[in-house]
């Protein structure tokens, strides 16, 4: 028996947020789901509707992003409702997606850390930014044999003096030679799952998942 789709609301979408164990392709996936009732049900102007409408465009987009699926972003982005866009924390959204297409990290890291993200999102903008952060790392791990802390702190949004960053670096592995004042990346392996191996089990996962936001 097919289960019937959960109805959106603002709480709902709030659990979504909090489901940090989830897949990020299975959020998506199952917000992708959603997108024509969302729309059919929830067409009315009125201010509850176009926050609900509003919201439930920023999870995608952000379940999107956490899924580094910036071209299927880019295409919801242009299915959004224009009346929408004004909305500061969808607007955000949109740049932050504009600014990792781009790869302009400073915009990544000041729009990350943009105040118009609601209380429920925010969990979702936390494992975004962990995200970018862990990505990058290991991007630069790979890209450079040596790197300079202000660099370093620069691509990785780190708030903090050459010499915090240094010791922060140190700790998740990487060497120093202070006769040459340069960071010496080494390379973080994951743990070598696929995007086809956790794929695998989505349709578990997603079944799970709406059971429990269904019940709850």
């Amino acid at each position: 028996m097919s289960l019937a789709p959960p109805a959106i609301t603002l709480p709902f979408l709030a659990d979504l947020c909090c489901f940090t164990s989830l897949h990020p392709a299975t959020l998506a996936e199952t917000l992708s789901e959603l997108e024509g009732s969302a729309l059919m049900d929830y067409s009315s102007a009125n201010p509850a509707t176009l926050e609900l409408l509003s919201t439930y465009y920023t999870v995608y987009l952000l379940s999107l992003l956490l899924d580094h699926d910036l071209y299927e972003a880019r295409f919801l982005l242009q299915r959004i409702p224009g009346y929408l866009l004004s909305d500061p924390q969808l607007a955000n959204a949109a740049a932050l997606l504009r600014a990792l297409y781009t790869r302009t990290y400073l915009s990544v890291y000041s729009t990350l850390s943009n105040p118009t993200w609601t209380p429920a999102v925010v969990p979702l903008r936390d494992r975004l930014q962990d995200d970018f952060k862990n990505t990058t790392f290991q991007l630069l791990s790979k890209a450079y044999k040596s790197i300079s802390p202000k660099s370093a702190a620069f691509y990785l949004g780190l708030d903090a003096s050459e010499e915090e960053a240094i010791k922060l670096l140190v700790a998740q592995g990487w060497g120093f030679d202070a006769a040459s004042g340069l960071l010496k990346p080494s390379i973080k392996y994951g743990n070598g799952a696929t995007r086809s191996t956790l794929k695998d089990d989505r349709i578990g996962r997603l079944t799970a998942l709406v059971m429990h936001l269904t019940e709850s």
